[in-house]
C-alpha cells in the first residue's frame, strides 16, 4: 500500500526564452546605460562616430545556459577599456565595461530571477 503522487513539472528549457529576454532587458537598461556613462569621451567623433553611441547588448545560448555580451562596436573603445593606464581628459574611466558590469550586477540577476519565477508559476 502507498500513497501515488503526481506532479507536474517545468523542463528547463521552456523558461530559457524568458531568462534570454531577461538578460537581454537587464544589458539595455542597466549594464550598457552605466557602461555608457563611465565609458571616456572625445571632443569630436572618430570615424564619424563618438564610441559611446556604438553600444550593444547580445544574449547568445552556452552549454547549460546564455551568454550576456555587453559592448561597443567601435574597435578603439576595445583598446580603452583594456588600458587602465590611459588617462581620459575629457571624461569617463578605462574600465568602464567592467565598472558598469560590477554596479549593475545586483539589478541584472533580480531581474534574471524575476522571469524565471515568473516562467515557472506561468508553467504551474
Amino acid at each position: 500500500m502507498g500513497i501515488k503522487v503526481s506532479v507536474k513539472t517545468t523542463r528547463i528549457d521552456d523558461i530559457g526564452p524568458h531568462v534570454a529576454r531577461a538578460m537581454q532587458q537587464g544589458g539595455a537598461e542597466v549594464i550598457l546605460p552605466r557602461a555608457v556613462a563611465l565609458a571616456p569621451r572625445e571632443p569630436d567623433p572618430k570615424h564619424d562616430v563618438h564610441g559611446a553611441d556604438t553600444g550593444f547588448v547580445q544574449v547568445e545560448p552556452i552549454s547549460g545556459g546564455y551568454r550576456l555580451i555587453v559592448g561597443f562596436t567601435a574597435f578603439w573603445m576595445r583598446i580603452q577599456a583594456q588600458h587602465p593606464e590611459w588617462h581620459h581628459p575629457h571624461g569617463g574611466v578605462s574600465d568602464f565595461l567592467l565598472r558598469a558590469a560590477l554596479e549593475g550586477e545586483q539589478e541584472l540577476w533580480s531581474l534574471v530571477a524575476s522571469a524565471t519565477w515568473e516562467s515557472l508559476a506561468a508553467a504551474a
